[in-house]
């Protein structure tokens, strides 16, 4: 407010002032300072404001430029946890601020070095990102942090055991240690062996006990992370059975057919024990699980009865059928007695 006309100025070319001139009267008058670009020094301007032959001058003071230079504002942390030394350039005390976003996972305090951040495992289903705030006044850097999910990817998912057992080797290939679990039911034939570990893969051994049962089974195996899990599926066959319904097959001298039939889960093979000439054999498919043997026997020349064995083997164990034939009956004339004269 003046009485007179008056004018504004300043020697400070980082002071600019507007209106630089006005009437008598109340008046407003601007004054904006630019960035001061020097990061050591604060810097001061004046401004005079003259009416008449009064002069009034402003102070003005100006901090030196805010730094806050983390050494990266990207940080990709691990699915299982990380500990960040983040490397930080500032020439005033700022605060650090996480979001609340990502309170429950992410915490920093200060160190020599900036900010030392702790990340906590990741064992959820989906990769998350949170945010640090460092701010000094209206300035504000912000450290992004990305962290991924686990990610467990066994190569192979389905394993398919006969009956009779053995080793399963499952390979996966994952970014954090997981856990292995077999489902509770399936322990009692499904044992894990030690892991092996390589720079980019597991591998785990798996024991398949022999099964017993008639009856084929699915067992399960988890790799677990967190929430994150990925199943193994193993089929197992029922124990191997070559059923017959008949053992031993007799023949008359004249020979002829016989039949067998056979019962099988599970591939077989039949042999001849003897390299017999006077035997042949076949077969004929009913269903997918039931033959029928079919075996010839010539006739018996010879006055004494022979033998055979047909040899069935199956999943290293086999059963024999005895094959019998009589031999040709001897005929012997009748002698009549004659009567001398």
């Amino acid at each position: 407010k003046s009485t007179d006309d008056w004018s504004v100025t300043s020697k400070d070319i980082w002071i600019n002032v507007t209106p630089k001139y006005g009437d008598a009267g109340d008046g407003l008058v601007t004054i904006a300072v630019d960035e001061n670009n020097s990061e050591s020094e604060k810097r001061i301007g004046f401004v005079s404001i003259i009416s008449n032959d009064k002069e009034e001058v402003i102070s003005i003071e100006q901090g030196k430029k805010t730094i806050i230079k983390p050494k990266t504002t990207l940080i990709n942390a691990d699915t299982e946890g990380d500990e960040i030394v983040l490397d930080i350039q500032s020439n005033v005390e700022y605060t650090t601020t996480v979001d609340v976003d990502a309170k429950d996972w992410v915490s920093c305090s200060s160190c020599p070095a900036g900010q030392r951040i702790i990340v906590l495992p990741n064992r959820q289903n989906f990769e998350r990102t949170g945010e640090i705030y460092l701010s000094y006044g209206r300035d504000t850097t912000i450290v992004t942090i990305n962290q991924d999910k686990a990610n467990i990817q066994n190569y192979s998912t389905e394993y398919y055991v006969s009956g009779n057992g053995g080793n399963i080797s499952v390979t996966s290939k994952a970014n954090a240690h997981f856990e292995v679990s077999i489902k509770e039911s399936d322990k009692e034939w499904i044992c894990q062996l030690p892991n092996t570990r390589s720079q980019v893969s597991f591998t785990s051994e798996f024991k398949i006990i022999k099964n017993t049962s008639l009856v084929s089974r699915l067992g399960e195996i988890y790799f677990i992370y967190g929430d994150v899990i990925d199943t193994v599926f193993v089929h197992q066959n029922p124990k191997p059975v070559v059923d017959l319904d008949n053992k031993q097959l007799m023949f008359n001298e004249e020979g002829g057919n016989g039949e067998v039939t056979i019962t099988h889960n599970t591939d077989y093979s039949i042999q001849l024990d003897n390299n017999v000439s006077w035997l042949t054999y076949s077969k004929r498919k009913i269903s997918d699980n039931v033959d029928k043997l079919i075996v010839s026997v010539s006739s018996n020349p010879n006055i004494t009865s022979r033998q055979a064995l047909l040899n069935v083997s199956y999943d290293g164990e086999y059963t024999a059928i005895n094959i019998e034939q009589k031999q040709k009956k001897d005929i012997i004339p009748s002698v009549s007695s004659v009567e001398a004269k």
